[in-house]
């Protein structure tokens, strides 16, 4: 079954109060609903960029010395933090919501579906 959203992913930056690390992650889910699904309190977007699994797992190995445990948490190293400074913004964060709000409004309208509304 091919998802309707296929094609919008990206990789996302965020901390939360629960973590002095940062998250490194991917979704190919609005960054919205990638929040909600974790369940973390007080979850603040430092980046987000465009990318895919192969992406994420490159920064991981990239940034391995600063990982938490096993986790896809890591240690807000210089290096990180300078990494997210020239990558990503809130206002690509921004602008890939809208993306997914044209998406959604086109991919209902072809198919008739209300869910992805």
């Amino acid at each position: 079954m091919s998802n309707a959203r296929e094609g919008i992913v990206m990789i996302y930056f965020i901390k939360s109060e629960l973590s002095d690390g940062i998250k490194i992650g991917y979704t190919n889910r609005s960054i919205e609903e990638r929040i909600k699904e974790l369940a973390l309190p007080n979850v603040e977007v430092l980046a987000v960029i465009p990318g895919d699994r192969k992406d994420e797992a490159n920064l991981h190995r990239k940034f391995r010395r600063w990982r938490i445990g096993r986790s896809e948490w890591f240690q807000p190293a210089p290096e990180i933090m300078a990494y997210i400074d020239t990558k990503g913004t809130n206002d690509t964060a921004n602008e890939i919501a809208e993306m997914w709000d044209m998406a959604r409004a086109f991919y209902g309208e072809v198919i008739g579906c209300n869910a992805l509304k």
